[in-house]
């Protein structure tokens, strides 16, 4: 129940002012009016001392027993919500909830000066001579009281004055607010090595956070600190790509690149995954480990897959493991893939295929074919004629001998897969061969043509063994390939490139 009783600020005591007789009263002068009942039934109302409690004492009426039954009912289950009494009109209103339904009706008493009841109304269906008319009553009943005491407790507390303290005492400034705590040197310092560690460089907030590089006296234009990638992105948002007519020729021409702007991307994208630049310069170009699927596809005159055209619009993500216990090729870390095993054990294969050849390996960055619409990354540069590529395959992890896997040209790496893997032994020449339809070929291949080298080092380490494997530059493949490679791009590629331009 909201309110119990509001008097104007006053409480009461507990001398009830509405008698059970008015009750009583009103109820019989409204069916003698309605003639529900006979002149020899008779009704009364009383009140039970020992139960506190309104009883209805009746005949043979059943109708007005059942109201005022109903009517403590609800009082006793709380369904009168709300309770208003002005003393001053001698006005009772209140809302009482409906037994079955979930509504509640309003309710309103009128008395006469000696507290007898003059009018009832509700707006329920039975209307006047109701149980919610019976609830408001004798609520009102029990909280109406004759004697008014004045409401002391409610007057507000006056606070003690201390004269003494001083404005800047009594209202003290404000500390400065700041939504984002501050943070130290330290602190930011170590989350952006967390950053990059997590992108390993391909995070957009990681090139933001990374410190500016400082200005030395002198430098080149043509150093690979001033050096620029051409984006194909912006190539492709220009003014002058929107004004010409031929597209597609009109980018060739903005694409392409010279010798010498190709060796410095190569030396500023160092590092590759770890560089931002590397990522960048292999937005939207076709890059060295998909050459393969993209030749394959252009041979049987087949469109590029969904899939592969998706991954060109991807950067570069590789997580950042750590492995332990790597002798007998164990890799039990959950969630590693053939990519990841790769990426860990670089080192190790370099470090192996130096000791057995003993050629050093430096390493290298992007290298962008002339064209400008694809690029490769070798694992290494030796010397000035030879690039490096390295295999560390996920499937012979636990092998003891690379012979013992690939036998000869006829068997195949897994008797479980009907698939060849890059390499063969063959037997007559006593060494290893690589294959000339594999993607593996076709990505050595690129390596060569983009860094202007004449032999590559096809690598393939596992813990226990390692082949390796010269593949020299082939005139024949450049001729067959590099026009499908270009056909592709503009056939398939291109067009995706437009709509993604416009997003």
């Amino acid at each position: 129940m909201e309110t119990l009783c509001h008097v104007s600020g006053q409480v009461m005591a507990r001398k009830s002012v509405l008698k059970l007789y008015h009750i009583n009263d009103y109820f019989m002068r409204f069916d003698d009016c309605q003639k529900e009942i006979n002149d020899e039934e008779e009704f009364e109302v009383a009140f039970d001392s020992s139960t506190e409690q309104v009883v209805s004492k009746k005949r043979k009426k059943a109708d007005l027993h059942k109201q005022f039954r109903r009517g403590q009912k609800a009082y006793e289950s709380n369904h009168v919500k709300s309770f208003v009494w002005d003393s001053s009109h001698l006005v009772i209103k209140g809302t009482v909830r409906a037994s079955m339904k979930g509504q509640n009706y309003t309710t309103s008493v009128v008395l006469n000066e000696d507290y007898s009841i003059k009018e009832t109304n509700c707006n329920c269906v039975r209307g006047i001579a109701c149980h919610h008319i019976a609830a408001l009553l004798i609520c009102g009943h029990y909280n109406i009281s004759v004697t008014d005491v004045e409401c002391s407790w409610k007057a507000k507390r006056t606070e003690e004055r201390n004269d003494g303290l001083s404005f800047d005492q009594l209202y003290p400034p404000k500390k400065p607010y700041s939504a984002v705590p501050e943070c130290t040197e330290e602190e930011l310092q170590e989350m952006s090595r967390t950053i990059w560690q997590c992108g390993r460089g391909g995070a957009g907030i990681a090139w933001i956070l990374q410190p500016e590089p400082e200005p030395e006296n002198g430098t080149d234009e043509d150093s690979p600190e001033c050096v620029t990638i051409p984006c194909i992105m912006s190539i492709l948002r220009s003014v002058e790509f929107n004004e010409a007519r031929d597209k597609f020729k009109y980018l060739l021409s903005a694409a392409k690149m010279s010798p010498s702007a190709i060796c410095q991307i190569a030396s500023a994208t160092v590092g590759q995954m770890t560089n931002p630049l590397w990522t960048e310069g292999r937005m939207y170009r076709f890059n060295g480990s998909k050459i393969g699927d993209v030749i394959h596809a252009a041979v049987k005159n087949r469109k590029l897959c969904e899939s592969l055209l998706k991954s060109l619009f991807e950067r570069v993500k590789v997580k950042s493991t750590v492995v332990k216990n790597v002798k007998g090729g164990k890799y039990k870390e959950p969630g590693l893939n053939a990519a990841q095993w790769g990426s860990d054990h670089e080192c190790d294969a370099k470090k192996k295929f130096s000791e057995t050849t003993g050629l050093t390996v430096v390493e290298t960055g992007l290298w962008i074919h002339e064209s400008g619409l694809w690029a490769c990354s070798p694992d290494g540069l030796v010397g000035t004629n030879a690039v490096v590529e390295i295999k560390c395959p996920f499937q012979f992890r636990n092998a003891r001998s690379l012979k013992e896997c690939i036998k000869n040209e006829k068997d195949f790496f897994d008797t479980a897969v009907s698939k060849r893997y890059a390499i063969y032994y063959d037997e007559d020449l006593d060494k290893f061969v690589l294959w000339d339809d594999h993607n593996y070929y076709h990505q050595i291949q690129g390596e060569l043509w983009c860094s202007f080298r004449d032999i590559c080092y096809f690598v393939v380490w596992i813990p226990e063994d390692i082949a390796i494997v010269e593949v020299e530059r082939s005139d024949e493949w450049y001729d067959n390939n590099v026009p499908r490679l270009l056909k592709k791009y503009e056939k398939d590629f291109f067009p995706r490139l437009m709509k993604h331009r416009e997003e």
